[in-house]
């Protein structure tokens, strides 16, 4: 989970910084996975560091997942409807956009 999250920060970075952190609807996802990320690193340093920790026990894991789960149908269930209004798609975002020229 971590290292899908992290994937997902960084596609959600790379959009976010091509357009200057305008569109409310690319900012959930963004603030989502940080969110997420945090989460499941503090849950991993339990699981390791803490003998009998209660975030090691599946049920608690399920909940936890579960809950992640919803928060990123909604926000996405978001974001999909606000991107009707973007003028551009993900595709015409220049591979170079984020180097300046020199």
């Amino acid at each position: 989970i971590i290292l899908v999250n992290i994937l997902v920060l960084a596609l959600s970075t790379r959009v976010n910084q091509f357009q200057d952190f305008f569109y409310v609807a690319d900012l959930f996802p963004f603030a989502l996975s940080i969110v997420t990320l945090v989460i499941s690193v503090f849950m991993l340093l339990l699981d390791i560091g803490v003998k009998d920790s209660i975030t090691a026990r599946p049920p608690f894991q399920i909940g936890i997942m579960f809950v992640l789960s919803i928060f990123w149908l909604a926000f996405n269930a978001f974001s999909t409807s606000r991107w009707k209004e973007v003028p551009m798609n993900c595709s015409t975002i220049p591979a170079g956009a984020l180097y300046p020229s020199v």
